[in-house]
């Protein structure tokens, strides 16, 4: 529970960077602030603390007369630094407020503080709200007592209890909440007076007047032409002091009449106020139903006046008609105009169903050209892209066939050079020729030439006639032939086979047989 105490000492280490005797000066300046808010709401009016709340009493109309009863209220600027719940912001007419007055620093200073300046008062004040705002804002279960009641917060609900002697002032049942008697009692205003004030005193020497002041508090005229006695002299005080005390309880009586009589006039003035502005809401409220009334009336006559024209043009419209009359006989054969109105629309519907029947066949001969240009045009493209992989396949196959041919005559060579060292005599001419071959590829004798591939002839573009219908391309009747077996065998070796030396090396024959098993899989190959 976050108390009064806490608040001050929390209010007090947050000032302690600006002044250093916040520490001591806080309690003085809560004192006078609970001193100045008891004050104004036993006077039954109402206390306006900017930035923190309204406290005071406000007016309840009842069955036979009005009624006050005490109100409180957190302002807005208060509100949105607490991030105050919405339901502690009960916020009342100021017409139905008492007599409100604005917090004066300087008088709350001078008449509730003991030596507290408006400046530091203010301070104070301010450090105090601004803890308080910190702790409702972060959800603490606040609970600070006041003079004239208790204020409360629960999960930023703000509220304030006030004691039940505020109701029996009003008369009114204090309510179950209200404390009987408030645990919190302020300090005294002044401190008992010092050495230095008891040792003050006034030296009346020089005054030349007539008129002395008595022990008692009173004065006395020396010029008095009554002649006194000591006894006289003792009973002229008892009566001075009689006088005197009648005079202060008559002033005093004087004093609470004069406010009695203020208040009286302050509530007139109150009451014919209310009174004032509820005549005047209640006389707007009856112009502007007047107003509304006169509208109604007037939007009713224009809906008649309305209904009246169209009415009206009705009436109007259906009498200026060009119907036939059959009152008198017509000249024209009703049946030849029928029959003439019959064959119009058959002239008319023949058109429509020849105009459509055109329009079909334009479309459909329109599908027809539009299909038979795609089909050449995929037709073109399978052949061409045929036409590319036949030749991509012969292109290949010379390459393998040439790289076999160029690595068997280097191994036939090696062989010749092995057989040279083992048997110089005998292998010299076939060395020599072999050598000569290898220097001059074009110029082998007693081997076979390769025969070239013939060049794949472009197919030129098949012109068709736009109004002929497509016909099916035979694509084996456009392709150019392709060599057989027979002319793509691979040369039989100049050199003699024997057992120790293959006919074929092992990487070009490997190659040659991967290379026609990819030619059959494409197609591109002829079947023997």
């Amino acid at each position: 529970m976050y108390t009064a105490e806490q608040l001050l000492a929390d209010a007090a280490s947050y000032q302690q960077a600006f002044a250093k005797r916040s520490a001591d000066e806080l309690p003085q300046a809560w004192d006078a602030f609970n001193r100045y808010m008891s004050e104004v709401v036993g006077k039954k009016q109402t206390l306006n603390i900017s930035n923190f709340c309204r406290i005071g009493w406000k007016v309840e109309e009842g069955l036979h007369q009005a009624q006050m009863r005490p109100h409180f209220n957190i302002s807005e600027v208060f509100a949105r630094s607490c991030r105050a719940d919405p339901r502690s912001q009960i916020q009342a007419p100021v017409q139905s407020l008492t007599f409100m007055e604005e917090f004066n620093f300087s008088k709350c200073a001078l008449r509730f503080s003991d030596g507290l300046t408006k400046d530091r008062l203010f301070i104070c004040l301010r450090a105090i709200i601004h803890q308080l705002t910190e702790a409702i804002a972060f959800g603490r279960e606040v609970s600070v007592e006041m003079e004239v009641g208790t204020l409360r917060a629960t999960n930023r609900v703000v509220t304030f209890h006030f004691l039940a002697d505020v109701f029996a002032q009003a008369g009114l049942q204090p309510p179950p909440d209200a404390t009987a008697k408030p645990a919190y009692q302020p300090s005294n205003t002044f401190a008992p007076p010092s050495k230095d004030a008891m040792s003050l005193t006034v030296d009346s020497s020089h005054f030349r007047g007539t008129v002395h002041a008595t022990d008692l508090g009173g004065f006395h005229d020396s010029t008095s032409s009554l002649p006194q006695t000591q006894a006289s002299f003792g009973s002229s005080k008892e009566q001075l002091a009689q006088r005197e005390a009648r005079d202060r309880f008559l002033a005093g009586i004087g004093e609470e009449a004069e406010q009695a009589w203020q208040q009286k006039e302050m509530w007139d003035h109150h009451l014919r106020r209310c009174m004032e502005a509820e005549q005047k809401d209640l006389d707007w409220r009856q112009a502007v139903e007047r107003d509304h009334k006169e509208m109604l009336k007037e939007q009713i006559r224009e809906a008649k006046h309305r209904r009246a024209e169209a009415k009206r043009m009705t009436v109007e419209q259906a009498s200026q008609h060009d119907f036939p009359d059959f009152s008198k006989p017509s000249n024209v054969s009703v049946h030849d105009f029928i029959v003439e109105r019959q064959a119009n629309l058959r002239d008319d519907l023949n058109q429509q169903v020849e105009l459509k029947r055109r329009q079909k066949e334009q479309r459909k001969a329109l599908d027809h050209e539009l299909d038979r240009i795609n089909n050449l045009a995929c037709h073109r493209d399978l052949v061409e892209q045929k036409l590319r992989d036949r030749e991509r396949g012969r292109a290949a196959l010379q390459e393998c066939m040439q790289s076999w041919e160029d690595t068997k005559r280097i191994r036939d060579a090696e062989k010749a050079v092995a057989e040279f060292k083992k048997k110089p005599s005998t292998c010299r001419a076939g060395l020599v020729e072999m050598l000569s071959s290898l220097r001059n590829p074009d110029e082998r004798s007693g081997r076979e030439k390769t025969p070239q591939l013939q060049a794949p002839q472009v197919m030129e573009p098949i012109q068709m006639p736009q109004s002929a219908r497509p016909q099916r391309v035979n694509l084996g009747d456009q392709l150019p032939p392709t060599p057989s077996d027979d002319a793509i065998s691979i040369p039989m070796s100049s050199r003699p086979t024997t057992g120790s030396v293959r006919r074929f090396p092992i990487s070009a024959a490997a190659s040659l047989a991967l290379t026609k098993q990819r030619l059959k899989e494409r197609g591109m190959q002829r079947p023997s």
